[in-house]
């Protein structure tokens, strides 16, 4: 049996505060909820199938993560967006994506990736606003991914 000290030294460092969400208790919230903490949504909701999560790190009695999928008919099939609003900002999960290529979009500056893959695109993105770090990730078989970037950009005001 391997000794405890020589275990932990194999495991990645994590320092306090860190989480990843396969950590995290979570719970299924209603839009309303969701929308009074994280001030960025897609508009007309009742357009698309939402869900949303809410997780919590280290037993903590406010949401660390809130988690939001959105499905909706694009012009060109069916686009799925999942909204990831990290109001800790210690998610370890997706921190690759603040290296992705920078661009300015509604005056915001977005790292993302877009990357072809059995028919469909698939687009990362991280972006900052208000103190909460954001990532995204979309899929779509449109190319046109910016798009809903900006319209969630757009809804935050």
């Amino acid at each position: 049996m391997a000794h405890a000290s020589v275990i932990n030294a194999l495991l990645p460092d994590r320092s306090p505060g860190y989480y990843t969400l396969s950590d995290m208790d979570y719970r299924v919230a209603p839009m309303e909820e969701v929308l009074e903490i994280v001030p960025i949504a897609m508009p007309d909701p009742g357009d698309y199938y939402t869900n949303s999560r809410m997780y919590y790190a280290d037993g903590g009695s406010a949401p660390s993560v809130i988690s939001t999928l959105y499905r909706t008919v694009g012009g060109s099939g069916l686009d799925e967006i999942v909204v990831i609003a990290d109001l800790g900002r210690g998610l370890e999960d997706y921190r690759d994506f603040k290296n992705y290529e920078k661009s300015l979009i509604n005056g915001v500056t977005v790292s993302s990736l877009q990357r072809w893959e059995n028919g469909e695109y698939y687009t990362d993105a991280y972006f900052n606003l208000g103190d909460i770090d954001y990532y995204v990730k979309i899929t779509s078989p449109g190319q046109d991914s910016a798009g809903y970037i900006r319209i969630l950009l757009e809804s935050a005001g």
